[in-house]
């Protein structure tokens, strides 16, 4: 099943294209998910991503692969990368 909530430390942003709209994450099995502006919610800014940070993240299947529908801020007590 594709669909799915990932709830754990690995999602990281990888590239943030923000003249653009979008971006990619990068999971921890190595692979990359794209990213629309409009999935980013939960007092995340698109604009103030930065790579390397931790998020949580909902998995859809899309036209070119996998993507994340929501982006979310990881738990507070997340370790960094």
């Amino acid at each position: 099943e594709v669909d799915q909530f990932v709830d754990y430390w690995s999602p990281l942003v990888d590239r943030v294209l923000v003249g653009e709209g979008y971006g990619f994450i990068v999971t921890d099995d190595g692979r990359s998910v794209y990213f629309h502006r409009n999935a980013v919610s939960g007092g995340l800014a698109f604009e103030r991503l930065e790579e390397g940070q931790r998020i949580r993240l909902n998995l859809e299947p899309g036209e070119e692969g996998l993507q994340a529908t929501v982006v979310l801020p990881a738990p507070p007590d997340t370790p960094s990368p």
